[in-house]
């Protein structure tokens, strides 16, 4: 577990991902509260947030040049 704390708090605020769009989150998560303060950026019930935070963080966990194809199917 700390050493997943640990990504969190310090590599992943260092990802391009983060630094191009990480800003963009208002109020501004503190890498403190990573990654549940980033979970609670996202709408809808815990598991929708958490489904939507995992699709934007794809870029991180995809490989460059590799097709990809995600697919996120909302309950109506």
């Amino acid at each position: 577990m700390e050493r997943w704390r640990v990504w969190w708090r310090e590599q992943f605020p260092k990802t391009p991902l983060w630094r191009a769009v990480g800003a963009q989150f208002m109020p501004p998560v503190p890498k403190e509260q990573l990654p549940g303060g980033l979970v609670e950026r996202f709408a809808g019930a815990a598991h929708e947030a958490l489904a939507w935070l995992l699709l934007w963080l794809s870029p991180v966990t995809v490989r460059a040049g590799e097709p990809v194809v995600i697919e996120l199917n909302e309950a109506r």
